[in-house]
């Protein structure tokens, strides 16, 4: 969560949210998303869709189900 800084929430666009996103997966090898949520403070639906765009471009990859899984970098990337 160290690369999240809070002060900027607020104001991120959706390219600098995603890139904390990859910032967040680089650093910690996988990511939740409730941890988005929190640490980037928006909905629910937000994050989901902010990931969803990442794994159709081909910069994340989901791991696991739905309940359980986790978030990654693709191995392309």
């Amino acid at each position: 969560e160290g690369c999240f800084e809070s002060s900027f929430r607020q104001s991120l666009s959706r390219d600098q949210m995603k890139e904390l996103v990859l910032n967040h997966l680089r650093k910690n090898q996988k990511g939740y998303a409730k941890d988005f949520q929190d640490a980037l403070n928006v909905k629910r639906s937000d994050v989901s869709n902010l990931l969803t765009e990442l794994g159709k471009a081909g910069k994340i990859n989901r791991v696991g189900n739905r309940r359980s899984g986790y978030w990654e970098l693709s191995k392309t990337n």
